[in-house]
């Protein structure tokens, strides 16, 4: 139920205010712990990178209501806590809500439940036909055990003039599969239709695969300079620094990551190399106990037996 700083804060929003919608729905959680407004400040958070802000508002039990587990879902699946993620997607009930869906397949696919995550993510498709952000996950989660002809064939059906989050999906199966030519073209045709930050991520990745580190350090950079608390750009950054050598800059990128996102395993098995290789045990050690620890983690969540649809 939404009280007058609730009411105030959606008309910020619509004015475009944001900053001031922020602070009354913050106001309205401080003062009347109104899920209405957490709902949407968790869904703030997640989208400006910053999980542990979420995190730590849902850091005590609660009973939450189902608005408030729907942003959940996409909190913990946007950090691979599955166990997590489940859990409120159970909790937010029979919701026809296409993100709840969404963030649970995302957050299966990513821990590496792949038969269970693609079947999530069909039941989702036959529900949701026309949510763009679904059509993408779907493009996107090719690339996890698709063929490369299945990967090249959802590539090829996507035209340049197609929705934004279509041709960013495009270019990502392009580039995963290797295609760096035509994903450089492609880049090239999309920069009109490409937000700056969607262009200079795709970019920065593609540079990292053709080995060009250097310039992928510095488009993360222009990311960075804009959003500097980006974590997808910090955590490529981090790789980027990594493979070009230079491991103090790479450390200090990973840290920072992972004080976002906790159980990010490749961060963890990169500062356990590092670590290892300056002999530094005792740090090594720590870090390969959270990898491990994670590893298990989300292996002992599978469940035992998936029915067949």
């Amino acid at each position: 139920m939404k009280n007058r700083l609730d009411e105030q804060a959606v008309a910020f929003r619509e004015m475009g205010q944001e900053v001031e919608a922020i602070s009354s729905f913050r106001a309205s959680w401080d003062q009347n712990e109104s899920e209405f407004a957490l709902a949407h400040l968790i869904h703030h958070y997640v989208t400006i990178g910053r999980h542990d802000l979420g995190l730590s508002m849902v850091k005590e039990p609660r009973s939450w209501g189902s608005e408030v587990h729907q942003q959940l879902v996409r909190l913990y699946g946007a950090i691979g806590m599955l166990p997590e993620a489940r859990e409120s997607a159970r909790l937010a009930g029979n919701v026809p809500n296409s993100a709840t869906r969404y963030w649970l397949s995302f957050a299966l696919l990513k821990c590496g439940h792949i038969e269970e995550g693609f079947r999530e993510l069909a039941a989702a498709r036959l529900q949701f036909p026309d949510d763009p952000y679904l059509v993408a996950l779907e493009s996107n989660s090719v690339t996890l055990t698709g063929s490369e002809a299945d990967a090249m064939s959802f590539a090829n059906s996507i035209d340049i003039g197609d929705l934004p989050l279509l041709v960013s999906s495009k270019i990502r199966v392009l580039i995963y599969h290797g295609k760096l030519a035509a994903a450089d073209q492609a880049l090239d045709a999309a920069r009109g239709r490409l937000s700056n930050y969607q262009w200079l991520m795709h970019k920065g990745t593609l540079s990292i695969r053709q080995r060009r580190f250097s310039e992928a350090i510095a488009f993360f950079q222009e990311v960075l300079d804009c959003r500097p608390d980006d974590y997808d750009a910090i955590r490529e950054q981090a790789c980027a620094f990594y493979w070009l050598g230079d491991e103090e800059n790479a450390m200090r990128m990973f840290k920072i990551s992972l004080a976002n996102s906790p159980n990010d395993q490749l961060a963890l098995s990169a500062l356990a190399k590092m670590q290892f290789r300056r002999l530094r045990l005792r740090e090594a050690f720590h870090y390969t106990s959270r990898f491990l620890a994670q590893f298990k983690r989300n292996d002992a969540s599978k469940p035992k037996s998936v029915e067949r649809a």
